[in-house]
């Protein structure tokens, strides 16, 4: 399996292709992937959000 953004830079991936960091919040984000022949896939659509506690 090896991933990539798809998330227009909110997402980093390493040079492996399996690690995967959060770089920034955005509302809207999918992940993209392949695995063997399937190529292109596809997560559902996510956010990144912080974690500060909004009290």
């Amino acid at each position: 399996m090896r991933f990539a953004d798809g998330c227009g830079g909110a997402l980093a991936v390493d040079s492996s292709g399996l690690t995967v960091t959060a770089l920034q919040i955005t509302p809207g984000c999918t992940l993209r992937a392949s695995v063997r022949n399937f190529t292109d896939l596809q997560s559902p659509g996510f956010s990144i959000s912080s974690r500060e506690n909004s009290d």
